[in-house]
């Protein structure tokens, strides 16, 4: 099942609630406990959520990192260029994410079912989000004039291999 929410925004428009439209399933053999906002699957949600951020987080850092990285070899310098790209493609799911976990720990807190570690952990992820950025930030102007540089070798190789195939014509 798929659901929109939409609400009136600062110009009286109706827009859709960022990251919608959401989805739920629901079963007959789920226990009615696991209906509620309070019931025991949110905050197995809020664990699982931190811990996949984490990992990736922890993996996109490493990948983005040009130390102990020989940049000349191509697979090292796309791996890099991979990982940087995909920090900043998934800026805006990862702050809708952030966003949302903060919020589900605030209305846990509410109802005292947040745990004091997840709450703490939710806020070094918005400042570990914040690191990455800016390293990925940083690692791309360190690696433009080499991918450009590799962009221009690998021109030059084609027009070469271009040219010889225009010779056996």
């Amino acid at each position: 099942m798929s659901i929109n929410v939409l609400f009136r925004d600062d110009k009286e428009k109706m827009v859709p609630l960022r990251g919608g439209p959401y989805k739920a399933s629901f079963t007959s053999a789920t226990p009615s406990n696991h209906n509620t906002l309070t019931g025991p699957l949110l905050p197995k949600y809020v664990t699982k959520v931190i811990e996949q951020s984490v990992s990736w987080m922890k993996e996109s850092s490493s990948y983005a990192n040009t130390k102990d990285k020989d940049l000349t070899e191509i697979k090292s310098l796309l791996g890099v260029v991979d990982a940087v790209n995909t920090v900043h493609n998934k800026q805006d799911a990862m702050m809708l994410q952030l966003d949302q976990l903060e919020e589900t720990l605030n209305f846990l807190q509410t109802k005292n079912l947040a745990k004091d570690s997840q709450i703490k952990q939710s806020k070094k992820l918005f400042d570990d989000w914040t690191a990455l950025k800016k390293l990925a930030k940083d690692i791309k102007k360190e690696i433009t004039p080499i991918v450009a540089s590799e962009t221009q070798k690998n021109n030059n190789q084609i027009g070469k291999l271009e040219d010889e195939l225009k010779s056996f014509i």
